[in-house]
């Protein structure tokens, strides 16, 4: 596969599982790409691996249906956030990790566009 000298790479994830998979991704992405830049929403190890992160992953992970209820609305505006830097940055790829309520919706506005 070949891979753009430069990729600018947007990676969404939601929750330490993702975190500590996209931190992961990011080191295999970067061995092919050095000069890659990744922007997006991660955690501290993804921070570590040079995440440019629009803000933190706390802002994002609940637990429990009681949680998300009671963060509905700042996680919907931090959904609107993501979409709109996402459009800003024109990326070449965005790749989404775990975090199926958030990344779905994020995914179905990005085909919108």
């Amino acid at each position: 596969m070949d891979i753009k000298e430069k990729p600018n790479i947007v990676l969404i994830a939601g929750e330490p599982s993702g975190d500590i998979l996209g931190a992961s991704l990011m080191r295999a992405l970067k061995s092919k790409a050095p000069d890659a830049t990744f922007h997006g929403v991660g955690g501290a190890l993804m921070g570590k691996e040079g995440l440019n992160s629009f803000y933190g992953i706390e802002e994002l992970s609940v637990m429990g249906f009681a949680e998300a209820v009671g963060r509905l609305w700042a996680i919907r505006k931090r959904l609107k956030e993501t979409l709109s830097k996402i459009e800003e940055l024109r990326p070449d790829v965005v790749i989404t990790i775990d975090f199926p309520g958030f990344n779905f919706c994020l995914e179905k506005s990005l085909k919108k566009t």
